[in-house]
Protein backbone atom coordinates (compact mmCIF):
# COMPACT_ATOMS: atom_id res chain seq x y z
CA UNK A 1 0.00 0.00 0.00
CA UNK A 2 1.98 3.29 -1.19
CA UNK A 3 -0.78 5.71 0.36
CA UNK A 4 -0.46 4.94 3.59
CA UNK A 5 2.62 4.25 6.80
CA UNK A 6 2.58 0.46 8.78
CA UNK A 7 2.27 1.10 12.35
CA UNK A 8 5.62 0.94 14.24
CA UNK A 9 5.06 -2.63 15.77
CA UNK A 10 6.94 -3.43 19.28
CA UNK A 11 9.29 -6.06 19.24
CA UNK A 12 8.08 -8.12 22.34
CA UNK A 13 4.67 -9.15 20.88
CA UNK A 14 4.37 -12.78 19.09
CA UNK A 15 4.33 -13.62 15.50
CA UNK A 16 1.01 -14.02 14.88
CA UNK A 17 0.29 -10.79 17.09
CA UNK A 18 2.63 -8.83 14.70
CA UNK A 19 0.90 -10.07 11.91
CA UNK A 20 -2.69 -9.67 13.30
CA UNK A 21 -1.95 -5.70 14.34
CA UNK A 22 -0.37 -5.30 10.46
CA UNK A 23 -3.95 -7.04 9.08
CA UNK A 24 -5.65 -4.56 11.53
CA UNK A 25 -3.97 -1.45 10.21
CA UNK A 26 -5.01 -2.27 6.38
CA UNK A 27 -8.13 -4.06 6.90
CA UNK A 28 -10.44 -1.27 8.19
CA UNK A 29 -13.28 -2.40 6.47
CA UNK A 30 -16.85 -3.34 7.35
CA UNK A 31 -18.19 -6.97 8.18
CA UNK A 32 -20.13 -6.73 4.89
CA UNK A 33 -17.34 -7.21 2.62
CA UNK A 34 -16.10 -10.12 4.57
CA UNK A 35 -19.38 -11.89 5.15
CA UNK A 36 -19.73 -11.49 1.33
CA UNK A 37 -16.20 -12.63 0.80
CA UNK A 38 -16.84 -15.86 3.05
CA UNK A 39 -20.22 -16.36 1.26
CA UNK A 40 -19.01 -17.20 -2.44
CA UNK A 41 -16.15 -19.69 -0.50
CA UNK A 42 -18.55 -22.89 -0.59
CA UNK A 43 -18.92 -22.61 -4.48
CA UNK A 44 -15.23 -22.20 -5.25
CA UNK A 45 -14.11 -26.30 -4.87
CA UNK A 46 -16.55 -29.38 -5.46
CA UNK A 47 -15.25 -32.27 -4.25
CA UNK A 48 -15.91 -35.86 -5.44
CA UNK A 49 -18.13 -36.19 -2.37
CA UNK A 50 -20.44 -33.50 -3.41
CA UNK A 51 -20.85 -34.51 -7.40
CA UNK A 52 -22.00 -37.55 -6.16
CA UNK A 53 -24.31 -36.57 -3.60
CA UNK A 54 -25.70 -33.97 -6.06
CA UNK A 55 -28.50 -35.17 -8.17
CA UNK A 56 -26.61 -37.50 -10.96
CA UNK A 57 -23.57 -34.91 -11.59
CA UNK A 58 -22.43 -35.67 -15.26
CA UNK A 59 -19.03 -37.05 -14.24
CA UNK A 60 -20.47 -39.68 -11.49
CA UNK A 61 -22.74 -40.77 -13.74
CA UNK A 62 -20.10 -41.34 -16.51
CA UNK A 63 -18.11 -43.46 -13.59
CA UNK A 64 -21.26 -45.15 -12.46
CA UNK A 65 -22.54 -45.48 -16.26
CA UNK A 66 -18.64 -47.36 -17.40
CA UNK A 67 -18.93 -50.13 -14.56
CA UNK A 68 -22.56 -50.79 -15.11
CA UNK A 69 -21.53 -51.16 -18.72
CA UNK A 70 -18.71 -53.76 -17.17
CA UNK A 71 -20.70 -55.63 -15.39
CA UNK A 72 -23.45 -56.02 -18.13
CA UNK A 73 -20.39 -56.76 -20.52
CA UNK A 74 -19.11 -60.22 -18.43
CA UNK A 75 -22.53 -61.06 -18.43
CA UNK A 76 -22.82 -61.30 -14.21
CA UNK A 77 -25.28 -62.68 -12.28
CA UNK A 78 -28.17 -59.68 -10.98
CA UNK A 79 -27.22 -59.15 -7.52
CA UNK A 80 -30.54 -57.85 -5.23
CA UNK A 81 -30.18 -55.32 -2.09
CA UNK A 82 -32.06 -54.82 0.75
CA UNK A 83 -31.62 -51.99 2.59
CA UNK A 84 -32.31 -51.51 6.44
CA UNK A 85 -32.58 -48.22 8.36
CA UNK A 86 -34.34 -46.49 11.34
CA UNK A 87 -35.94 -43.44 10.79
CA UNK A 88 -35.18 -40.69 13.58
CA UNK A 89 -37.51 -38.29 15.59
CA UNK A 90 -36.05 -35.36 14.42
CA UNK A 91 -37.89 -34.10 11.24
CA UNK A 92 -34.23 -32.46 9.84
CA UNK A 93 -32.48 -35.76 10.15
CA UNK A 94 -35.23 -37.60 8.71
CA UNK A 95 -35.04 -35.40 5.73
CA UNK A 96 -31.21 -35.88 5.64
CA UNK A 97 -31.90 -39.62 6.05
CA UNK A 98 -33.97 -39.97 3.39
CA UNK A 99 -31.87 -38.08 0.92
CA UNK A 100 -29.11 -40.14 1.21
CA UNK A 101 -31.15 -42.98 0.94
CA UNK A 102 -32.35 -41.77 -2.27
CA UNK A 103 -29.16 -40.73 -3.61
CA UNK A 104 -27.89 -43.90 -2.47
CA UNK A 105 -30.20 -46.33 -4.09
CA UNK A 106 -29.86 -43.80 -7.41
CA UNK A 107 -25.86 -44.90 -7.43
CA UNK A 108 -26.34 -48.06 -6.73
CA UNK A 109 -29.17 -48.60 -9.34
CA UNK A 110 -26.65 -46.77 -11.77
CA UNK A 111 -23.77 -48.84 -11.15
CA UNK A 112 -25.56 -51.79 -12.19
CA UNK A 113 -26.96 -53.64 -8.79
CA UNK A 114 -30.52 -55.05 -10.51
CA UNK A 115 -32.62 -54.66 -7.06
CA UNK A 116 -32.64 -52.11 -4.27
CA UNK A 117 -35.14 -52.81 -2.26
CA UNK A 118 -36.19 -49.82 0.28
CA UNK A 119 -39.46 -48.58 1.98
CA UNK A 120 -39.58 -45.33 3.23
CA UNK A 121 -42.81 -45.52 4.98
CA UNK A 122 -43.05 -46.69 8.28
CA UNK A 123 -43.67 -50.19 9.73
CA UNK A 124 -47.50 -51.97 9.83
CA UNK A 125 -48.20 -55.68 9.82
CA UNK A 126 -48.42 -55.71 6.42
CA UNK A 127 -45.44 -54.04 5.65
CA UNK A 128 -43.42 -56.65 8.26
CA UNK A 129 -44.61 -59.60 5.59
CA UNK A 130 -42.94 -57.43 2.69
CA UNK A 131 -39.94 -56.86 4.13
CA UNK A 132 -39.35 -60.43 4.76
CA UNK A 133 -40.24 -61.61 1.56
CA UNK A 134 -37.83 -58.43 0.24
CA UNK A 135 -35.15 -60.09 2.58
CA UNK A 136 -35.13 -63.40 1.35
CA UNK A 137 -35.21 -62.35 -2.11
CA UNK A 138 -32.05 -60.04 -2.01
CA UNK A 139 -28.30 -61.24 -2.14
CA UNK A 140 -27.23 -58.09 0.24
CA UNK A 141 -28.78 -56.42 3.16
CA UNK A 142 -26.85 -52.90 3.54
CA UNK A 143 -27.56 -51.80 7.27
CA UNK A 144 -27.21 -47.90 7.34
CA UNK A 145 -26.04 -47.51 10.79
CA UNK A 146 -26.70 -44.35 12.85
CA UNK A 147 -27.65 -43.21 16.10
CA UNK A 148 -31.23 -43.55 15.63
CA UNK A 149 -30.75 -47.41 14.53
CA UNK A 150 -28.38 -48.38 17.02
CA UNK A 151 -30.65 -46.75 19.91
CA UNK A 152 -34.06 -48.41 18.21
CA UNK A 153 -32.47 -51.78 17.77
CA UNK A 154 -30.92 -51.82 21.34
CA UNK A 155 -33.42 -50.55 23.72
CA UNK A 156 -36.73 -51.43 21.64
CA UNK A 157 -36.48 -55.09 20.90
CA UNK A 158 -40.41 -54.38 19.50
CA UNK A 159 -39.46 -51.65 17.09
CA UNK A 160 -39.68 -52.80 13.21
CA UNK A 161 -35.97 -51.89 12.92
CA UNK A 162 -35.08 -54.52 15.77
CA UNK A 163 -37.34 -56.89 13.83
CA UNK A 164 -35.68 -56.25 10.93
CA UNK A 165 -32.23 -56.98 12.00
CA UNK A 166 -33.46 -60.15 13.46
CA UNK A 167 -34.48 -61.30 9.96
CA UNK A 168 -31.36 -60.37 8.43
CA UNK A 169 -29.08 -62.27 10.95
CA UNK A 170 -31.28 -65.60 10.19
CA UNK A 171 -30.79 -65.17 6.73
CA UNK A 172 -27.22 -64.23 7.22
CA UNK A 173 -26.84 -67.47 9.58
CA UNK A 174 -28.18 -69.93 7.19
CA UNK A 175 -25.30 -67.96 3.97
CA UNK A 176 -28.44 -66.93 2.48
CA UNK A 177 -27.47 -63.23 2.60
CA UNK A 178 -24.15 -61.07 2.64
CA UNK A 179 -24.59 -58.37 5.38
CA UNK A 180 -22.50 -54.71 4.83
CA UNK A 181 -23.14 -52.44 7.92
CA UNK A 182 -21.94 -48.97 6.94
CA UNK A 183 -21.33 -46.11 9.57
CA UNK A 184 -23.43 -43.05 7.83
CA UNK A 185 -23.26 -40.22 11.21
CA UNK A 186 -21.06 -40.36 14.51
CA UNK A 187 -18.63 -42.67 16.14
CA UNK A 188 -18.64 -46.40 15.60
CA UNK A 189 -19.91 -47.47 19.37
CA UNK A 190 -22.87 -45.13 18.65
CA UNK A 191 -24.04 -46.16 15.61
CA UNK A 192 -23.39 -49.64 15.17
CA UNK A 193 -25.40 -52.52 17.57
CA UNK A 194 -23.04 -54.73 18.48
CA UNK A 195 -24.52 -57.55 16.76
CA UNK A 196 -23.39 -56.33 13.28
CA UNK A 197 -19.75 -55.67 14.88
CA UNK A 198 -18.56 -59.12 13.62
CA UNK A 199 -19.06 -57.66 10.12
CA UNK A 200 -16.95 -55.30 8.21
CA UNK A 201 -18.15 -51.80 8.46
CA UNK A 202 -17.72 -49.15 5.71
CA UNK A 203 -17.00 -45.65 6.63
CA UNK A 204 -19.80 -43.55 4.50
CA UNK A 205 -19.82 -40.83 6.03
CA UNK A 206 -19.43 -37.96 3.58
CA UNK A 207 -16.44 -37.32 3.33
CA UNK A 208 -15.49 -41.13 2.56
CA UNK A 209 -18.48 -41.80 0.56
CA UNK A 210 -17.00 -42.30 -3.20
CA UNK A 211 -14.29 -43.83 -1.68
CA UNK A 212 -16.02 -45.98 0.23
CA UNK A 213 -18.38 -46.55 -2.67
CA UNK A 214 -16.05 -47.64 -5.46
CA UNK A 215 -13.04 -48.66 -3.47
CA UNK A 216 -9.53 -49.12 -5.85
CA UNK A 217 -6.80 -51.65 -4.12
CA UNK A 218 -8.38 -52.65 -0.70
CA UNK A 219 -11.64 -55.16 -0.77
CA UNK A 220 -14.03 -52.51 1.16
CA UNK A 221 -15.47 -50.94 -1.87
CA UNK A 222 -19.21 -51.38 -1.88
CA UNK A 223 -19.67 -51.14 -5.85
CA UNK A 224 -16.74 -53.74 -6.48
CA UNK A 225 -17.89 -56.28 -3.27
CA UNK A 226 -21.41 -56.08 -4.64
CA UNK A 227 -20.61 -56.61 -8.34
CA UNK A 228 -17.58 -59.11 -7.76
CA UNK A 229 -15.15 -57.03 -8.85
CA UNK A 230 -11.55 -58.59 -7.28
CA UNK A 231 -9.15 -56.37 -6.00
CA UNK A 232 -6.65 -55.73 -8.99
CA UNK A 233 -9.00 -56.42 -11.36
CA UNK A 234 -7.46 -54.12 -14.19
CA UNK A 235 -10.62 -53.17 -16.25
CA UNK A 236 -12.31 -52.05 -12.69
CA UNK A 237 -9.82 -50.11 -11.84
CA UNK A 238 -9.14 -48.26 -15.02
CA UNK A 239 -12.41 -46.82 -14.75
CA UNK A 240 -12.80 -45.83 -10.98
CA UNK A 241 -9.04 -45.16 -11.03
CA UNK A 242 -9.32 -41.87 -12.86
CA UNK A 243 -11.75 -40.71 -10.95
CA UNK A 244 -10.57 -41.30 -7.66
CA UNK A 245 -7.22 -39.91 -8.25
CA UNK A 246 -7.49 -37.18 -10.52
CA UNK A 247 -7.18 -33.70 -9.13
CA UNK A 248 -7.22 -31.18 -11.76
CA UNK A 249 -8.42 -27.41 -11.47
CA UNK A 250 -11.72 -26.14 -13.89
CA UNK A 251 -10.85 -25.79 -17.34
CA UNK A 252 -10.61 -21.83 -18.39
CA UNK A 253 -13.60 -21.43 -20.61
CA UNK A 254 -11.51 -18.34 -21.60
CA UNK A 255 -8.41 -20.18 -23.05
CA UNK A 256 -7.69 -18.89 -26.34
CA UNK A 257 -4.85 -19.61 -28.72
CA UNK A 258 -1.60 -21.49 -28.14
CA UNK A 259 -2.87 -23.92 -30.11
CA UNK A 260 0.76 -24.46 -31.88
CA UNK A 261 2.54 -24.54 -28.03
CA UNK A 262 0.15 -27.10 -27.23
CA UNK A 263 0.59 -29.43 -30.07
CA UNK A 264 4.79 -28.39 -29.26
CA UNK A 265 4.18 -29.69 -25.63
CA UNK A 266 2.81 -32.92 -26.67
CA UNK A 267 5.01 -34.11 -28.78
CA UNK A 268 8.27 -33.09 -27.16
CA UNK A 269 6.56 -35.48 -23.37
CA UNK A 270 6.08 -38.11 -26.02
CA UNK A 271 9.96 -38.04 -26.16
CA UNK A 272 10.96 -36.80 -22.95
CA UNK A 273 8.24 -37.95 -20.69
CA UNK A 274 9.69 -34.76 -18.30
CA UNK A 275 9.41 -31.47 -19.63
CA UNK A 276 9.11 -28.11 -18.12
CA UNK A 277 7.52 -24.89 -19.42
CA UNK A 278 9.72 -22.21 -18.96
CA UNK A 279 8.67 -18.44 -19.22
CA UNK A 280 8.16 -15.07 -17.70
CA UNK A 281 5.96 -14.58 -15.04
CA UNK A 282 2.46 -13.64 -16.84
CA UNK A 283 3.63 -15.52 -19.52
CA UNK A 284 0.70 -17.74 -19.43
CA UNK A 285 2.74 -21.60 -18.58
CA UNK A 286 -0.09 -22.04 -15.87
CA UNK A 287 -2.87 -21.76 -18.07
CA UNK A 288 -1.29 -23.42 -20.97
CA UNK A 289 -0.25 -26.78 -18.55
CA UNK A 290 -4.08 -26.54 -17.53
CA UNK A 291 -5.10 -26.29 -20.93
CA UNK A 292 -3.05 -29.40 -22.11
CA UNK A 293 -3.97 -31.24 -19.11
CA UNK A 294 -7.87 -31.16 -19.58
CA UNK A 295 -7.33 -31.70 -23.68
CA UNK A 296 -5.65 -34.54 -23.04
CA UNK A 297 -7.01 -36.31 -19.94
CA UNK A 298 -9.20 -38.74 -21.42
CA UNK A 299 -5.40 -40.58 -22.83
CA UNK A 300 -4.20 -40.70 -18.88
CA UNK A 301 -5.98 -43.25 -16.28
CA UNK A 302 -5.48 -40.38 -14.11
CA UNK A 303 -4.23 -36.40 -13.91
CA UNK A 304 -3.25 -34.93 -11.02
CA UNK A 305 -2.27 -31.15 -10.26
CA UNK A 306 0.28 -30.19 -7.49
CA UNK A 307 1.52 -26.90 -6.78
CA UNK A 308 4.91 -26.93 -6.20
CA UNK A 309 5.10 -25.20 -3.31
CA UNK A 310 3.29 -27.92 -1.41
CA UNK A 311 4.64 -30.63 -3.14
CA UNK A 312 5.15 -32.69 -0.29
CA UNK A 313 2.05 -32.67 1.11
CA UNK A 314 0.27 -33.52 -2.08
CA UNK A 315 2.91 -35.89 -2.78
CA UNK A 316 1.70 -37.68 0.25
CA UNK A 317 -2.03 -36.87 0.29
CA UNK A 318 -1.61 -39.37 -3.24
CA UNK A 319 0.09 -41.85 -1.51
CA UNK A 320 -2.50 -42.37 0.93
CA UNK A 321 -5.43 -42.74 -1.75
CA UNK A 322 -3.15 -45.15 -3.26
CA UNK A 323 -3.35 -47.11 0.22
CA UNK A 324 0.35 -46.40 0.97
CA UNK A 325 1.05 -46.25 4.76
CA UNK A 326 2.97 -42.78 5.25
CA UNK A 327 2.48 -43.17 9.20
CA UNK A 328 6.19 -42.81 11.06
CA UNK A 329 7.55 -43.92 7.19
CA UNK A 330 10.32 -41.47 6.05
CA UNK A 331 10.25 -39.46 3.43
CA UNK A 332 12.38 -41.32 1.45
CA UNK A 333 10.97 -44.65 1.87
CA UNK A 334 7.06 -43.74 0.98
CA UNK A 335 8.01 -41.63 -1.67
CA UNK A 336 10.18 -44.63 -3.01
CA UNK A 337 6.85 -46.69 -2.29
CA UNK A 338 4.55 -44.34 -4.22
CA UNK A 339 6.39 -44.07 -7.69
CA UNK A 340 6.81 -47.96 -7.31
CA UNK A 341 3.06 -47.78 -7.43
CA UNK A 342 2.55 -45.60 -9.81
CA UNK A 343 5.30 -47.12 -12.15
CA UNK A 344 2.74 -50.29 -12.49
CA UNK A 345 -0.09 -47.72 -13.52
CA UNK A 346 0.44 -47.31 -17.32
CA UNK A 347 -0.87 -43.91 -18.03
CA UNK A 348 -0.93 -40.96 -15.88
CA UNK A 349 -0.38 -37.52 -15.64
CA UNK A 350 1.17 -35.44 -13.17
CA UNK A 351 1.57 -31.09 -13.20
CA UNK A 352 3.79 -29.48 -11.10
CA UNK A 353 2.98 -25.96 -10.96
CA UNK A 354 5.18 -22.77 -10.25
CA UNK A 355 8.29 -24.80 -9.53
CA UNK A 356 11.16 -22.14 -8.81
CA UNK A 357 13.93 -24.25 -9.44
CA UNK A 358 15.16 -28.07 -10.42
CA UNK A 359 17.14 -28.37 -6.90
CA UNK A 360 13.93 -27.38 -5.15
CA UNK A 361 12.06 -30.35 -6.03
CA UNK A 362 14.44 -33.12 -7.64
CA UNK A 363 14.38 -34.99 -4.00
CA UNK A 364 10.58 -35.46 -4.93
CA UNK A 365 11.23 -36.85 -8.61
CA UNK A 366 12.16 -39.95 -10.00
CA UNK A 367 14.53 -40.04 -12.67
CA UNK A 368 13.28 -39.51 -16.12
CA UNK A 369 14.50 -43.18 -17.58
CA UNK A 370 12.34 -44.48 -14.94
CA UNK A 371 9.09 -43.04 -17.01
CA UNK A 372 7.76 -45.55 -19.93
CA UNK A 373 4.83 -45.89 -22.26
CA UNK A 374 2.65 -42.71 -20.62
CA UNK A 375 3.48 -41.59 -17.60
CA UNK A 376 4.15 -37.86 -18.19
CA UNK A 377 5.59 -35.32 -15.84
CA UNK A 378 4.92 -31.73 -16.81
CA UNK A 379 6.25 -28.63 -15.05
CA UNK A 380 5.58 -24.82 -15.05
CA UNK A 381 8.57 -22.88 -13.98
CA UNK A 382 10.18 -19.63 -14.24
CA UNK A 383 14.01 -21.15 -14.26
CA UNK A 384 15.30 -22.02 -17.65
CA UNK A 385 17.77 -24.55 -15.69
CA UNK A 386 15.76 -27.54 -16.21
CA UNK A 387 17.62 -30.25 -18.58
CA UNK A 388 14.31 -30.68 -21.01
CA UNK A 389 12.60 -27.38 -20.98
CA UNK A 390 9.98 -25.11 -23.90
CA UNK A 391 10.03 -21.70 -23.69
CA UNK A 392 6.60 -20.31 -23.77
CA UNK A 393 6.68 -16.81 -25.91
CA UNK A 394 4.67 -13.84 -25.51
CA UNK A 395 1.14 -13.54 -27.50
CA UNK A 396 1.88 -12.40 -31.35
CA UNK A 397 -0.68 -10.12 -32.89
CA UNK A 398 -3.16 -12.86 -34.07
CA UNK A 399 -3.28 -14.26 -30.58
CA UNK A 400 -3.36 -10.71 -29.05
CA UNK A 401 -6.68 -9.85 -31.65
CA UNK A 402 -8.12 -14.05 -30.73
CA UNK A 403 -8.33 -13.10 -26.82
CA UNK A 404 -9.54 -9.55 -27.05
CA UNK A 405 -12.48 -10.36 -29.54
CA UNK A 406 -12.86 -13.25 -26.89
CA UNK A 407 -13.07 -11.78 -24.06
CA UNK A 408 -14.05 -8.15 -24.72
CA UNK A 409 -17.79 -7.08 -24.94
CA UNK A 410 -19.92 -6.83 -28.48
CA UNK A 411 -20.66 -3.06 -27.61
CA UNK A 412 -16.50 -2.12 -27.18
CA UNK A 413 -15.94 -4.32 -29.65
CA UNK A 414 -17.76 -2.35 -31.78
CA UNK A 415 -15.92 0.90 -31.60
CA UNK A 416 -12.66 -0.99 -31.88
CA UNK A 417 -10.75 -0.91 -34.95
CA UNK A 418 -8.30 -4.24 -36.08
CA UNK A 419 -5.16 -1.74 -35.62
CA UNK A 420 -6.01 -0.77 -32.52
CA UNK A 421 -6.42 -3.88 -30.69
CA UNK A 422 -3.07 -5.14 -32.37
CA UNK A 423 -1.61 -1.58 -31.15
CA UNK A 424 -2.68 -2.60 -27.63
CA UNK A 425 -0.82 -5.61 -27.87
CA UNK A 426 2.05 -3.67 -28.57
CA UNK A 427 1.69 -1.42 -25.71
CA UNK A 428 1.28 -4.15 -23.47
CA UNK A 429 4.06 -6.09 -24.66
CA UNK A 430 1.99 -9.15 -25.64
CA UNK A 431 2.06 -10.06 -22.50
CA UNK A 432 -1.20 -12.88 -21.66
CA UNK A 433 -1.49 -11.76 -18.29
CA UNK A 434 -1.41 -8.24 -19.02
CA UNK A 435 -3.75 -8.70 -21.99
CA UNK A 436 -6.23 -10.55 -19.47
CA UNK A 437 -6.19 -7.36 -17.24
CA UNK A 438 -6.80 -4.60 -19.91
CA UNK A 439 -9.57 -6.81 -20.86
CA UNK A 440 -11.30 -7.64 -17.95
CA UNK A 441 -10.85 -3.96 -16.62
CA UNK A 442 -12.11 -2.70 -20.25
CA UNK A 443 -15.15 -4.81 -19.38
CA UNK A 444 -15.87 -3.89 -16.33
CA UNK A 445 -15.81 0.12 -16.58
CA UNK A 446 -17.10 0.00 -19.89
CA UNK A 447 -13.99 1.61 -21.51
CA UNK A 448 -12.87 1.28 -25.79
CA UNK A 449 -9.64 -0.09 -26.96
CA UNK A 450 -8.71 3.42 -28.20
CA UNK A 451 -9.81 5.05 -24.62
CA UNK A 452 -7.59 2.46 -22.57
CA UNK A 453 -4.44 3.15 -24.43
CA UNK A 454 -4.82 6.76 -23.37
CA UNK A 455 -5.34 6.02 -19.78
CA UNK A 456 -1.94 3.48 -20.04
CA UNK A 457 0.23 6.32 -21.41
CA UNK A 458 -0.98 8.76 -18.52
CA UNK A 459 -0.43 5.84 -15.78
CA UNK A 460 2.47 5.99 -13.76
CA UNK A 461 3.80 3.12 -12.89
CA UNK A 462 7.32 4.23 -10.93
CA UNK A 463 5.78 4.03 -7.37
CA UNK A 464 5.03 0.31 -8.14
CA UNK A 465 8.83 0.20 -9.04
CA UNK A 466 10.02 2.18 -5.69
CA UNK A 467 7.04 -0.24 -3.19
CA UNK A 468 7.01 -3.69 -4.74
CA UNK A 469 10.49 -5.01 -5.41
CA UNK A 470 8.60 -7.96 -6.85
CA UNK A 471 7.21 -6.54 -9.65
CA UNK A 472 10.57 -5.58 -10.93
CA UNK A 473 10.67 -8.34 -12.98
CA UNK A 474 7.62 -7.63 -14.64
CA UNK A 475 7.28 -5.64 -17.85
CA UNK A 476 5.82 -2.02 -17.66
CA UNK A 477 2.96 -2.90 -19.41
CA UNK A 478 1.75 -5.42 -16.26
CA UNK A 479 2.86 -2.41 -13.48
CA UNK A 480 0.49 -0.58 -15.81
CA UNK A 481 -2.37 -2.52 -16.01
CA UNK A 482 -2.35 -3.78 -12.35
CA UNK A 483 -2.30 -0.44 -11.20
CA UNK A 484 -5.25 0.79 -13.07
CA UNK A 485 -7.08 -1.78 -11.27
CA UNK A 486 -6.34 -1.49 -8.42
CA UNK A 487 -7.15 2.40 -8.17
CA UNK A 488 -10.79 1.46 -9.80
CA UNK A 489 -11.03 -0.81 -7.19
CA UNK A 490 -10.07 1.66 -4.36
CA UNK A 491 -12.88 4.45 -6.31
CA UNK A 492 -15.44 1.80 -5.99
CA UNK A 493 -15.18 0.60 -2.83
CA UNK A 494 -12.08 1.22 -0.97
CA UNK A 495 -12.84 -1.64 2.02
CA UNK A 496 -12.68 -4.15 -0.96
CA UNK A 497 -9.07 -2.95 -1.68
CA UNK A 498 -8.32 -3.34 1.74
CA UNK A 499 -9.73 -6.89 2.07
CA UNK A 500 -7.31 -7.52 -1.57
CA UNK A 501 -4.34 -6.16 0.71
CA UNK A 502 -5.34 -8.20 3.70
CA UNK A 503 -5.17 -11.22 1.73
CA UNK A 504 -2.02 -10.73 -0.29
CA UNK A 505 -0.07 -11.25 3.13
CA UNK A 506 -1.39 -14.27 3.62
CA UNK A 507 -1.09 -17.92 1.90
CA UNK A 508 -1.98 -17.10 -1.70
CA UNK A 509 -4.41 -20.33 -1.67
CA UNK A 510 -5.01 -21.07 1.99
CA UNK A 511 -6.68 -17.75 3.69
CA UNK A 512 -7.66 -19.25 7.02
CA UNK A 513 -11.48 -18.33 6.51
CA UNK A 514 -12.04 -19.15 10.64
CA UNK A 515 -9.97 -16.38 11.31
CA UNK A 516 -11.44 -13.54 9.27
CA UNK A 517 -15.19 -14.98 10.56
CA UNK A 518 -14.31 -14.57 13.97
CA UNK A 519 -12.67 -11.15 13.16
CA UNK A 520 -16.53 -10.58 11.83
CA UNK A 521 -17.60 -12.16 15.12
CA UNK A 522 -15.12 -10.06 17.58
CA UNK A 523 -16.39 -6.79 15.56
CA UNK A 524 -20.08 -6.90 15.51
CA UNK A 525 -19.90 -7.36 19.39
CA UNK A 526 -17.29 -4.97 20.45
CA UNK A 527 -18.21 -2.08 18.02
CA UNK A 528 -16.14 0.53 19.59
CA UNK A 529 -13.03 -1.95 19.07
CA UNK A 530 -10.71 -2.07 16.05
CA UNK A 531 -11.29 -5.01 13.49
CA UNK A 532 -7.20 -6.04 14.40
CA UNK A 533 -8.54 -6.33 18.15
CA UNK A 534 -10.79 -9.14 16.77
CA UNK A 535 -8.04 -10.47 14.57
CA UNK A 536 -5.78 -10.73 17.67
CA UNK A 537 -8.32 -12.54 19.40
CA UNK A 538 -9.18 -14.83 16.26
CA UNK A 539 -5.42 -15.58 16.42
CA UNK A 540 -4.97 -16.11 19.95
CA UNK A 541 -7.90 -18.74 20.02
CA UNK A 542 -6.37 -20.36 16.83
CA UNK A 543 -3.08 -20.89 18.32
CA UNK A 544 -4.55 -22.10 21.91
CA UNK A 545 -6.46 -24.72 19.88
CA UNK A 546 -3.75 -26.03 17.53
CA UNK A 547 -1.52 -26.47 20.56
Amino acid sequence: NTTRTQPQLPSHPSPAQQLCKMLGALLRCNAAVLCRFRSTRSSVVASKTALALQPMHPEWQGVLSAINKLHVQRQAKPVSVFLSYAWDENTRENQRLQSFLLNFRRDLLASGVATVFLDVTHMTDRMADKMQASVQQSDFAIVIGTERYRQRVSEHPDSGAAFELQVILQQAEQRRLQVMPLQVQGEFASCIPPALSKFLVRDMRSSQYVRSMLGLHSPLGIVPNLLDFRAGDAEYEAIVGGFLLSELPAANVGFCGRKAELERIHSLLKKRRVLAVCGLGGSGKSQVALAYAHRHKASFRFVRWIPAEDIESNLMKLAQELDIDCEGASKEVWLAHLWMRLQAIPSWLIVLDNAHSPNDVKEYLPNSAWLEGNQNILITSRSQQWRTSFTLDMFDDSEVTEYLQHHLQESLLERAEAKQLVLLGEKLGHLPLAVAQASAYMNRVGLSPESYLEKLELTPVDILKRSSPDLVEYPRSVKATWLLSVTRIEEENPAALELLQLCSLLHADLIPLALLERAIQDDEKHKDKSVSSGLESAADSNRSSSS
